[in-house]
């Protein structure tokens, strides 16, 4: 079982919006990259990459990548003994359009990055999100079509990390999409639904003999984080309240094969938030990264926009085992509040 309560710290506080968090381990050290920017649309965005060499209790800025356009979403990947930082930029457009890449930064010794040309992907996909299992990498990538409107999702497979093919169109309407391995083999995804009102997102699963099931999830999510947890999945994700989309936070669930959720925690959080990354600790633990705007919402009163107008900051929190048990394990689920700590 989880040990309640648990201690969340801030990681990152600068008054910038700080947001979209992804970790990995590589060479013994933990790394956590995350955009920031002046706020959630504004086209100045950098990524913040910092390392840790003590298992994340203390961390240190290692650089900050730029381009010439609003760099955003980083996705930490160890492939071929290399650490890869990928992530999308914007670019704008007239109209309030925009032109969307990704790009790619490469590290032999986890401390020295070059940016590096990929290959194989379709012109203007966003490289969502990557999972591996032995020599296999799947990334994620969505295209939106600025013409139609329509988004697809799409999954490609790689073994460097640099050149890409295409695998597979998924078969529903999505953007971002959440990918994890199961511990069988079978690759999992969650594919975020941008047709209102339910917001409904898609489960998936791909058998390792190539066969697929869809399932259509009941709760609507955004900002998902898929993690394997032993024969489940632990899932975190931005969740709101109807009508409309009152309360926002971020919550932890557990997912079972079919993309049904147990409610395990409501994170301290609120407005503009979600997008959760973890790694997995030396020890076994899993550390938890999430961004929040909710200390700068509650400064700020009623007034603004809570999801674009504010900061946001980074946040840690420490689960005791890998996430494959706790609250819900036996009987009915249990939602638990976490204790909030302030890093000095």
């Amino acid at each position: 079982m989880l040990q309640f309560p648990l201690s969340v710290k801030t990681l990152f506080a600068d008054g910038n919006h700080n947001a979209f968090p992804s970790a990995c381990r590589f060479r013994n050290r933990l790394y956590l990259a995350f955009r920031s920017g002046t706020r959630h649309l504004t086209f100045d965005g950098v990524i913040r990459l910092m390392v840790s060499e003590d298992e994340g209790a203390h961390w240190r800025e290692l650089e900050t990548l730029r381009a010439d356009g609003d760099l955003r979403d980083p996705r930490l990947a160890v492939i071929s003994g290399a650490l890869h930082l990928f992530s999308g930029m914007r670019t704008p457009l007239p109209a309030k359009q925009w032109r969307v890449e990704t790009r790619h930064w490469i590290s032999a010794d986890g401390l020295r990055f070059r940016e590096a040309a990929l290959h194989g992907l379709c012109p203007g996909t966003f490289l969502w999100s990557i999972a591996s299992r032995n020599h296999l990498h799947v990334g994620a990538g969505y295209l939106h079509d600025l013409r139609t409107g329509n988004q697809l999702a799409t999954l490609y497979r790689s073994v460097d990390g640099i050149r890409w093919e295409h695998w597979l169109d998924l078969r529903t309407p999505g953007n971002e999409t959440a990918l994890a391995f199961g511990e069988d083999g079978a690759l999992c995804g969650i594919i975020r639904n941008e047709t209102p009102p339910y917001f409904l997102p898609t489960f998936f699963s791909i058998s390792p003999g190539g066969r697929t099931k869809y399932h259509q999830m009941k709760l609507p999510l955004q900002g998902v984080m898929l993690q394997s947890a032993g024969r489940r999945f632990l899932v975190a994700s931005r969740r709101w309240d109807a009508p409309g989309r009152r309360n926002l936070r971020c919550e932890l669930f557990h997912c079972n094969r079919c993309g049904e959720l147990s409610p395990l925690a409501i994170l301290p959080s609120g407005g503009d938030c979600a997008y959760a990354t973890a790694v997995k600790q030396s020890d076994g633990q899993l550390l938890l990264f999430y961004y929040s705007s909710h200390r700068h919402l509650f400064a700020a009163g009623t007034d603004g926009d809570p999801e674009h107008t504010l900061p946001a900051d980074i946040f840690s929190v420490l689960l005791p085992n890998d996430g494959s048990t706790g609250a819900g394990d036996a009987g009915e689920p249990a939602l638990c509040e976490f204790q909030t700590q302030q890093l000095r």
